[in-house]
């Protein structure tokens, strides 16, 4: 079981991703099927868990008066830049597989802090993305763990529409901002 182990490990690190050029294009257009359905999915497992993650994150004077309203991913998903095997992982621990992406647009959030609406549009996120994958054993399913997080905060970017422009204002700006920020980096970072 061992050599299995150990020759699945080394048949899926040994595979030249990053000498694929083309490996992105096909990645990419396999994911533009995906998307729509994974977004659907997304926001439904997510909706909850972030309207009340962000609304903790928020500071004191605004706490508990938010509420998303609207969520959704949009039909353009995350285009994949690279792909790269981490030959540094040990190979007893499975497999790592580290993905740069990039999203722009697509996102609609609608809240509301009281009696009043605001939105977020032209989003503009990228980061890395690990996949792990092990240990490896000889039966099926092969890996028996599975790990997908950021290895850092994503570098995120988007404006404010609607009544959201006020929130524009640098004091808003950076508590809303920084709410976001911290929701995504204690659920999505490892």
């Amino acid at each position: 079981l061992d050599a299995v182990n150990a020759a699945a490990a080394a048949m899926l690190s040994s595979i030249p991703w990053k000498e694929q050029p083309d490996l992105p294009t096909w990645l990419n257009k396999a994911l533009d099927r995906f998307w729509p359905h994974l977004s659907a999915a997304l926001v439904l497992k997510i909706r909850d868990k972030a309207d009340s993650e962000i609304r903790n994150h928020l500071p004191d004077w605004i706490e508990g008066h938010v509420k998303i309203d609207r969520l959704s991913f949009g039909t353009i998903g995350p285009r994949i830049l690279r792909v790269h095997v981490d030959d540094t992982f040990p190979e007893a621990a499975g497999l790592r597989i580290a993905v740069d992406v990039e999203v722009e647009g697509g996102i609609d959030v609608s809240a509301s802090i009281g009696p009043f609406s605001f939105g977020i549009d032209k989003l503009k996120a990228s980061g890395e993305i690990v996949l792990e994958m092990g240990p490896m054993v000889g039966e099926l399913p092969v890996a028996t763990e599975i790990k997908l997080y950021f290895l850092d905060s994503p570098d995120i970017d988007f404006t404010f529409s609607g009544l959201a422009k006020a929130a524009e204002f640098p004091p808003m700006r950076y508590a809303v901002r920084a709410a976001i920020h911290n929701a995504l980096a204690s659920r999505l970072v490892m």
